[in-house]
């Protein structure tokens, strides 16, 4: 039997100065952690503006597993040692934010097949992000799960949800 704690990042994916992220990703954490802790998880917040991640700068391609520097070994030993994920983004212009983009695109097998799920939240609009990013990670090798529950946020922290059926793969 183990004793090792399933580890989830909740990764806050704003760098913004006065952004909603760090907000949301508190309260998120502080919500789901009592709850986790009796599934026998930790929750643990991850802001990407604080890793300091410049945009991809490694001359190997990420699928190689080949890193140079620092910050690229910390990031992965970070993802590597996780369980899964919830990515607590904005939704910009019905995108994500290039510190996300970003933080993907520095590795490839530390993502594979994990679990991923959605936060996001946006002035006008926050659903057209998850619903994209699940997609495209489904087919990226990070796994949403065959039902996805999508939360999203506005102005104002009225939300909305909606659960998207997978299909077998």
């Amino acid at each position: 039997m183990s004793t090792k704690l399933a580890r989830v990042l909740v990764l806050v994916c704003t760098t913004r100065p006065g952004a909603l992220g760090p907000a949301v990703g508190q309260w998120l954490t502080e919500t789901l952690a009592p709850r986790a802790a009796e599934l026998g998880a930790e929750i643990v917040p991850v802001s990407l503006g604080d890793l300091d991640l410049p945009f991809l700068d490694e001359e190997e391609h990420p699928s190689s597993g080949i890193y140079r520097h620092a910050h690229t070994l910390r990031w992965s030993a970070m993802v590597d040692a996780a369980d899964g994920f919830i990515a607590v983004t904005p939704e910009y212009n019905y995108g994500m934010p290039a510190a996300l983009k970003n933080a993907l695109d520095y590795l490839g097998a530390e993502w594979a097949w994990k679990p991923i799920g959605f936060v996001s939240y946006g002035n006008t609009s926050a659903a057209t992000l998850p619903l994209a990013l699940a997609f495209s990670e489904a087919e990226g090798g990070l796994r949403p799960g065959d039902r996805v529950l999508i939360a999203a946020f506005g102005a104002g922290f009225t939300w909305g949800a909606t659960v998207v059926e997978w299909g077998t793969p």
